[in-house]
């Protein structure tokens, strides 16, 4: 689209049109590879979180871990019924024995531990944070929750971060053979 300026000539006080250069279209790609060089520090949803499930045997030691990614039902949540549902997916595992005979190991809860990553609204966090030793000493800092008793869980709440510290966030669940 291009802009139109009206003229008058001095001499035949007649309009004549000038053609206006339109620079919309710069603008326009500025701002896409601006939005799309900065997009990764733009905070975002956390639309899915990595499950770990940690599996402690009877001489408390630990004999087997998986992990899944869990896509969220609700952005930036994940309710106590969809962790009751996934962990009593992954309370029996299988096992062979010396004789090849497959036997079903039954695990109890013993806790989750939820990490919600935290960083400062600014780059200058996010640099300082990359750079450190990454202890969150500086504007970023880590939260971690420890539950041990999973009917206390409603609901855990993970905070919006930018799309390069996603999969920072997290559960682990601790499972102790019955």
């Amino acid at each position: 689209m291009s802009t139109c300026e009206i003229e008058i000539d001095s001499e035949t006080d007649s309009e004549i049109e000038i053609d206006a250069l339109d620079t919309t279209w710069i603008n326009e790609i500025e701002n896409t590879i601006m939005y799309d060089e900065y997009q990764q520090f733009i905070k975002s949803d956390i639309t899915s979180v990595m499950i770990t499930f940690i599996y402690i045997n009877k001489s408390n030691e630990q004999v087997h871990s998986a992990s899944i990614r869990l896509a969220l039902t609700v952005p930036n949540q994940i309710s106590q019924d969809e962790i009751l549902h996934i962990m009593q997916k992954y309370q029996m595992r299988v096992v062979y024995n010396e004789r090849n005979k497959k036997q079903f190991i039954y695990y109890n809860f013993h806790s989750l531990l939820h990490y919600s990553f935290e960083i400062g609204e600014d780059v200058k966090s996010v640099a300082e944070f990359l750079v450190g030793d990454g202890d969150g000493d500086g504007d970023g800092d880590g939260f971690m929750n420890k539950y041990s008793n999973i009917i206390s869980i409603q609901t855990l709440y993970f905070k919006p971060i930018i799309h390069l510290f996603h999969d920072i966030s997290s559960i682990t669940i601790i499972l102790n053979e019955d």
